[in-house]
């Protein structure tokens, strides 16, 4: 029995309204406090956290404490060890502050100062990373780590098998940008050289001290909005980048990736197919990956001990496992590889792959490799596979490990589809190469059969084909594609290419079969730029496909005739020497003069490579497959310290056979896209911003909802 509630125990309207009303002003006015981000710095002059706030862009006196100065290293912002969502009392920063870091040097590691920590011991060095960097308040306000100024950026170096120098994980909204990351050791992990090391050696990880090397440059999983921006990442004994996971808008601008003992850029964070996959758009632009399966003769950059398969080793510049998301790569050099250049290959189609103004040249394997929806587009590929000669380990290919040269069968260019409904276009490209083939299409790496609703188009290219290296098919130069051994169901479409020197002279109906007549048309010495003999001039099919500008960023005509090829004429030499140790990469703006001198080339910094635990055949294991008889499939597990290790026996050689290419109608398709916008000013200013102003409520909350998030796992590396 229910009993009656008295009357004066039942508030009437006069005194809910009211109540509401004074609930909701007093909400609205706490949710609008301001809450300023702060602005840290560190100098090497500057003191500890005791000795300095930290907030003043100033010198330690020398005595005192708390005073208005600088800190004198990372850690004191930055706690090494700790994951962000632990917000541990050690660590200062707080989500939208910015830590700018003044030029110099700074060992990032077990010893460096403020580097004593319950996360940061021996022998247990690895952990002593940075792994704090809060989440931004929101796209607009990031957390930001930067140098002082981007032309003379500080070197943080990593030392004592530390894991990486940022570990970022489980954050969102974080800025990384102006900074040289590095080593101060030759080494690569597990290394296993046949000849001309260069005095490059294993890295030590039986016992302390290791030594003065890293792992990686950055290891980054799961954050949302993630932007790295002039970057130098050389020498590390794996990865420059170990990635996977990221989402929302992710943005490398101005990246250099060079010489890191496995690779550039690796999305492989290890597990199944789907650990790794990435989601949202990944724009990768203005930045070079070079070299890397290589190290550097520290002090000097002296390029030594290049490894590639046949030797144990990777040297991918920028490859991907299993991955979503839309990847735009433009005005971005993928140069001198010990493996493929650039490596999209198991992108999964539910996104796409777009490829402007790509330099790749004289990889040891691919120059381009994509899966599933792609473009490419005023790129200049030079497939030049068999003789790095800044390479010595592999010398001119007459070294004993010839094999490694031309892996894959050296293709220039790769681009195949994996599931219904997809389209792959090439166009305004100048490709050349001495592997078997100059472009390869289908869907045999997928495991996917092409039908009639996959349509690969080649319009406008500059297609040369030279002598090949592994002869096919009874010819001795370069097939022009392959997509099938046997039936081929899908759509190909020639249209208003220049075709010479391919094998079996094959040229389809409305295209030229006439030399290009390029400035050089050698592979050593290759020079894209058309003389004014060229019938690439005038001779394009705006019709079929259109395009704004040229391989240089300059604009094209916009009616009338159009140049075939990645370079509109403008009578003025190409940019890029294609030979020696250095093949420089396009400037991305502007042609010089015929006679203005060649660039130096950027230093770049190498970053550590995640180690993997053996690994098999097993059911969903990732593999990086070959397709020469010296390739085959390399399989990953996860290991018991949850990353991935490279198995000591599990190739499974394979062969798959150069077919002939199938030929189809012309579709038409019109596209104009805007240039990208310029990139940031290279100076980053060490000054205190106007205070940023944000929901107090609304950061807490957001503080909240990170500590929320499973705390960081602390792995052993």
């Amino acid at each position: 029995m229910r009993l009656p509630v008295p009357e004066r125990m039942i508030p009437t309207s006069r005194f809910v309204h009211p109540l509401l009303a004074f609930v909701a002003v007093a909400f609205l006015w706490l949710v609008s406090l301001p809450a300023s981000a702060t602005t840290y710095y560190v100098r090497t002059d500057g003191g500890t956290s005791a000795q300095c706030t930290g907030t003043t862009n100033a010198a330690y006196s020398g005595s005192g404490s708390n005073q208005a100065c600088a800190f004198n290293h990372p850690f004191w912002a930055l706690a090494p060890g700790s994951k962000a969502s632990n917000y541990t009392p050690a660590t200062v920063m707080k989500p939208g502050d910015t830590l700018v870091i003044g030029s110099g040097s700074y060992m990032i590691g077990y010893g460096a100062s403020g580097s004593n920590t319950t996360m940061c011991y021996q022998p247990a060095t690895w952990g002593c990373t940075i792994a704090s960097i809060p989440s931004g308040i929101n796209a607009a306000h990031p957390t930001v780590v930067t140098g002082a100024d981007c032309s003379a950026p500080p070197q943080l170096w990593g030392t004592q098998r530390v894991s990486s120098i940022f570990d970022v994980e489980q954050v969102h909204d974080v800025t990384i940008k102006c900074l040289e990351l590095t080593d101060h050791s030759m080494c690569i992990e597990s290394y296993q050289p046949t000849s001309n090391t260069g005095g490059v050696t294993a890295c030590n990880r039986n016992s302390y001290p290791y030594g003065t090397w890293a792992a990686n440059g950055i290891y980054a999983a799961d954050v949302v909005n993630l932007t790295l921006q002039n970057l130098n990442i050389h020498g590390f004994a794996d990865y420059g980048i170990n990635s996977g996971r990221l989402s929302g808008n992710t943005l490398l601008d101005g990246v250099t990736l060079r010489a890191n003992g496995w690779g550039g850029w690796s999305g492989d964070l290890g597990g199944n197919n789907h650990n790794s996959t990435n989601s949202g758009t990944i724009t990768v632009q203005n930045s070079t990956v070079a070299w890397n399966g290589c190290a550097e003769a520290y002090p000097a950059t002296t390029i030594v001990g290049c490894w590639g398969q046949n030797e144990g080793g990777y040297g991918d510049g920028f490859a991907e496992a299993w991955t979503g998301g839309n990847w735009i790569f433009t005005n971005d050099s993928f140069m001198a590889n010990a493996q493929d250049g650039l490596d999209m290959l198991y992108a999964n189609g539910t996104g796409s792959v777009t490829m402007d103004r790509v330099y790749a040249w004289e990889n040891a394997g691919n120059g381009v490799k994509t899966s599933g929806p792609a473009t490419l587009t005023n790129s200049v590929i030079n497939g030049y596979c068999n003789n790095w000669k800044g390479f010595p380990i592999y010398g001119d290919g007459s070294s004993g490990v010839a094999g490694t040269m031309c892996r894959a069968d050296g293709t220039a260019v790769v681009m195949e589809f994996n599931g219904a409904n997809q389209k792959v276009t090439l166009a305004y490209n100048t490709i050349t190469g001495d592997g078997d083939t100059l472009f390869i299409g289908g869907g045999s790496d997928a495991g996917y059969t092409p039908t009639s609703s996959n349509v690969t188009s080649l319009y406008n290219n500059v297609l040369l084909g030279q002598v090949s290296v592994i002869p096919r098919d009874g010819g001795a130069l370069t097939a022009l594609a392959w997509f099938a051994d046997g039936t081929y169901n899908g759509v190909t479409n020639y249209g208003s290419n220049i075709i010479w020197n391919v094998r079996s002279n094959f040229c389809p109906s409305g295209n030229i079969c006439k030399d290009p007549q390029l400035t050089n048309e050698t592979l050593a010495g290759f020079n894209a730029n058309p003389l004014t003999s060229s019938p690439a001039l005038g001779n394009g099919n705006r019709s079929l496909y259109n395009v704004a500008w040229d391989f240089y960023g300059q604009p094209r005509s916009a009616s009338g005739s159009i140049d075939i090829g990645a370079i509109a004429y403008r009578g003025q030499a190409f940019l890029g020497s294609g030979s020696g140790d250095s093949p420089l990469p396009p400037s991305g703006g502007t042609q010089p003069a015929a006679d203005a001198p060649l660039p130096t080339p950027p230093k770049a910094s190498a970053d550590p490579v995640s180690v993997q635990p053996n690994l098999d055949s097993r059911p969903g294991a990732l593999r990086e497959r070959g397709r020469d008889i010296f390739d085959g499939e390399r399989y990953y597990v996860p290991g018991p310290t949850g990353r991935l290790q490279r198995s000591e026996n599990s190739w499974q050689p394979q062969r798959i056979a150069t077919g002939t290419t199938a030929s189809g109608t012309a579709s038409a398709r019109n596209v104009a896209v805007p240039p990208i916008a310029a990139a940031e000013p290279v100076t980053a200013k060490a000054t205190t911003s106007a205070p940023i102003t944000r929901p107090y409520l609304l950061a807490v909350f957001g503080w909240f909802a990170d500590l929320y998030h499973k705390s960081g796992r602390f792995f052993q590396y």
